[in-house]
């Protein structure tokens, strides 16, 4: 991209002079151009807009990636949130010898809260799991996007 722009910045400037000033002829007799072409205004014109469509694509897909490592970072802390808490239900379990219909009255209200802290675990585990994927969607369509702006610039 930056071989490009640096290609295309001094073409379009002297496009947009020539078309806009008439320059003195002793100054034209002095500047001699690498190049002997000359471009089309229209045709500068699309080639902005291709590169606008592009870096805003790339800053699009930068942003899609740097959300991902988040959701991806918050994923795996609640997963592993999620199977301490399954963890430590299946040791209460296990020490206490009793199962969902099976918990002595004494012991029902820490089994009920162990229940409870590891359903709301699963659950927030599931709901960022689900917008980690949503995230992974957006970023494999603007990677296509991308790969469809390779094929067909304009």
């Amino acid at each position: 991209m930056l071989e490009i722009k640096n290609l295309l910045v001094p073409l379009c400037n002297t496009a947009y002079l020539l078309n806009k000033q008439t320059p003195d002829i002793a100054q034209l007799q002095e500047y001699k151009p690498k190049y002997h072409t000359t471009f089309d205004v229209a045709y500068c014109r699309d080639i902005l807009k291709m590169e606008i469509i592009r870096n805003s694509t790339v800053g699009a897909h930068y942003n899609c990636i740097d959300k991902l490592r988040a959701l991806k970072k918050e994923c795996w802390t609640l997963h592993s949130h999620m199977k301490q808490r399954s963890s430590k239900l299946e040791t209460f379990t296990r020490i206490h010898k009793c199962n969902e219909g099976n918990v002595p009255q004494i012991l029902q209200i820490r089994y009920n809260d162990l229940v409870r802290k590891q359903t709301k675990a699963v659950e927030d585990h599931a709901a960022v799991f689900a917008r980690f994927k949503d995230k992974l969607k957006d970023e494999k369509t603007l990677r296509e996007r991308g790969e469809l702006l390779k094929k067909y610039p304009f």
